[in-house]
């Protein structure tokens, strides 16, 4: 490792030799080893007490150079004395960060005052660094870093250990900022922030009563070698753009066990109106939450035969494809739905694309509301045929009861 001596050292600068930096294509050219990366050095004198066997090819970075004004510049080691090569206005982040030694071995291009290796000479692939899978791009630029994790411990708190109703669980000091909680409720997985809150490194607070008959089980996962957001990923991406990877870290989505979860509860969308996903594939049907807890303004569907009536079913193909479909037009429905002067939630409309869209399920309560108004009006004409079938004395004896209120 290079030696960080902070201290002022004005020795002898006889073994420099200052040259164009135009030519430094041709000694680098020249250098069958292609080009060893020694580090960097606070000043000259530094690096010249550091490596006392220089070999042809190695280069190295001052900082702080005091024969050059205090500036930052780059020399080359041609075999025989240290070459300057010109001051270094900016590193590119793979050798300002790297810490140790880093052999280049691309050819080098490009032009005398921007010379350019073609790759860093790090080959592309996974790196098992200390648990942690550091994932390498054919430029030899770090793409990713899977962060691994281990069990930090498990808290039980079983059914019938408990005689009363609980929230508030103190637990094994855990860290706030790179542990994940697994809070298991009757074997079901709780959601942070909806289901219960890190209170603080000891305590979680759950947002319902735990009874004393419930199963419960914590686990605190940690995030090993987890570093800051920062100093893993600098995506520089807007907001609204979805990320994904096998870590929690700075993502829209990230991978729990089998699990892929958002990082936000009930914030993020699959695809848009612009950017769909062909087909998906189940094999259960999607559950979507009906609870009373999660609703207002619950009131009875005022849509049943007279809107169901209005609809016009089709058949159909989709441009490009041939297999025939059953459904409706979105702009039909928009017309019965403005004619009715309504707000239905079956139809979308994304102003900003263009896009008319329908949501089938919302058509199930109406289709439930006819099919009870059918069964009114079935009933009513049944009645309606009984009385019709009846002799006619029994018609007038119906009809006198009703006028004079016998046998109510």
């Amino acid at each position: 490792m290079p030696i960080r001596d902070k201290s002022n050292v004005n020795g002898d600068m006889s073994g420099q030799i200052i040259i164009r930096l135009e030519e430094l294509s041709e000694i680098v050219n020249s250098f069958s080893g292609g080009m060893i990366f020694r580090g960097e050095y606070q000043t000259y004198q530094d690096m010249v007490d550091a490596i006392d066997n220089p070999q042809i090819g190695y280069t190295v970075f001052i900082t702080e150079d005091e024969t050059k004004d205090s500036a930052r510049t780059q020399y080359v080691y041609n075999g025989e004395n240290w070459l300057f090569a010109g001051s270094v206005v900016h590193v590119n982040d793979a050798t300002r960060l790297t810490k140790g030694i880093v052999r280049l071995n691309g050819s080098l291009s490009g032009t005398a005052d921007n010379p350019k290796l073609s790759n860093t000479g790090v080959a592309s692939g996974n790196y098992n660094l200390g648990g942690n899978i550091v994932t390498v791009n054919d430029e030899g630029r770090i793409i990713n870093i899977a962060v691994s994790t281990k069990e930090e411990w498990e808290y039980k708190s079983l059914a019938n250990t408990r005689s009363e109703n609980q929230t508030i669980f103190t637990v094994p000091q855990y860290d706030l900022l790179y542990s994940e909680i697994l809070f298991f409720w009757n074997g079901n997985l709780l959601v942070h922030n909806r289901d219960y809150e890190k209170t603080d490194e000891t305590t979680i607070t759950t947002k319902f009563n735990i009874r004393p008959c419930d199963d419960v089980v914590i686990k605190n996962i940690k995030y090993v070698g987890a570093l800051p957001v920062s100093a893993i990923i600098n995506d520089n991406l807007p907001s609204n753009v979805t990320t994904y990877s096998s870590q929690k870290t700075n993502n829209t989505y990230y991978r729990n066990d089998r699990d892929i979860l958002p990082t936000e509860d009930g914030l993020f969308n699959l695809g848009d109106t612009s950017y769909k996903f062909d087909n998906i594939y189940l094999q259960n049907a999607p559950t979507v939450l009906s609870s009373i807890k999660y609703k207002e303004n619950v009131k009875t569907c005022n849509l049943g035969l007279e809107f169901i009536n209005q609809l016009q079913p089709v058949t159909y193909n989709y441009i490009g494809h041939k297999r025939p479909h059953f459904g409706l037009i979105a702009e039909d429905l928009e017309q019965i739905i403005n004619k009715m002067d309504i707000d239905f939630g079956g139809f979308i409309h994304d102003k900003e694309s263009g896009i008319k869209a329908l949501r089938y399920e919302e058509f199930i309560s109406p289709l439930i509301m006819s099919v009870q108004e059918l069964h009114k009006q079935i009933e009513s004409q049944n009645n309606e045929i009984q009385y019709l079938k009846l002799p006619l004395y029994k018609k007038i004896w119906l009809k006198i009861k009703k006028i004079f209120g016998v046998g109510k």
